[in-house]
């Protein structure tokens, strides 16, 4: 009897931790190939997660989205978040409230026939932050991003 409670508390946390739930991200996305202007369009994609926020919330921006194809279009990556190798983290801070994220471009890079600068892609990232968590009053925890930089980007 007494290792069937500590086995149950840890099985209920478990099964708790691994709920899996449709939710969607804002991600800086191109439409690499397409004629229209070449822009960054923030939208709203779907995404299956079961990481606990604010985590999962941040770290789904630099997650690859690849849309279904209609016509001639070839299906690929749309995400430039992804496309340039920045990766987006987010924690809640010692105090519990303020969330804290970091924007690691320390290994990003533009790809060959895109417009779009690695210092752009970082700032579309950040307004993607943002977007996911906007402004809440002080006493619920301010939004601090950080960016780490590589050689090229510095």
């Amino acid at each position: 009897m007494k290792i069937a409670f500590p086995l149950l508390l840890v099985t209920m946390q478990l099964s708790l931790a691994s709920e899996l739930r449709l939710t969607s991200v804002t991600q800086p996305l191109y439409l690499h190939g397409s004629e229209s202007d070449s822009r960054i369009a923030f939208e709203s994609v779907p995404y299956v997660t079961f990481g606990a926020d604010p985590e999962w919330r941040f770290s789904a921006i630099s997650a690859p989205f690849i849309p279904r194809k209609g016509g001639s279009w070839r299906a690929h990556d749309v995400n430039l978040a992804s496309i340039y190798h920045i990766v987006v983290d987010g924690t809640y801070a010692d105090n519990g409230k303020d969330v804290l994220v970091t924007i690691d471009a320390s290994k990003a890079a533009q790809p060959e026939g895109y417009p779009f600068s690695v210092e752009q892609v970082i700032d579309a990232v950040a307004t993607c932050v943002k977007i996911m968590y906007p402004e809440r009053p002080l006493d619920e925890g301010a939004l601090k991003i950080s960016v780490r930089k590589g050689k090229s980007t510095k």
